[in-house]
């Protein structure tokens, strides 16, 4: 078992370098499309565009994790948002959580932390934003 979690931890960082080396690729393009067409609009649009990339993966990764606060807690006996949509299917699971992470961002707060963990993250969450 000790071999598996080795090996399983070295796949991990093989990933990790491959997306690294994506991103380092990425910026090379971006700049080489940049000087290629010196415009003012499309340095703006770029921003633009990577600032909304940014802030879409920061709210799925909030995202995921409200789901997976309300998935533990409710795991270990806690009552929790994730008990009342368990027999839903994960889509519906996901845009839930997706629906709590936007309203975040937006400064409501549609959806109320159940227990301790939940609030906790919230309160992580809000003092992050």
């Amino acid at each position: 078992a000790r071999v598996q979690g080795s090996s399983v931890l070295k796949s991990w960082r093989l990933v990790r370098v491959a997306r690294l080396l994506r991103l380092k690729k990425a910026r090379h393009i971006v700049e080489r499309s940049s000087e290629f067409f010196k415009s003012e609009r499309l340095a703006v649009l770029s921003s633009i565009i990577r600032l909304l990339a940014i802030l879409v993966g920061l709210i799925h990764y909030f995202a995921c994790g409200w789901y997976a606060v309300g998935y533990a807690s409710n795991s270990s006996g806690f009552e929790s948002w994730v008990s009342r949509v368990s027999d839903e299917p994960a889509t519906a699971k996901y845009l839930r959580s997706l629906h709590f992470a936007v309203a975040l961002f937006h400064g409501e707060q549609l959806i109320h932390p159940e227990n301790l963990w939940e609030t906790a993250f919230v309160s992580g969450a809000l003092y992050l934003i």
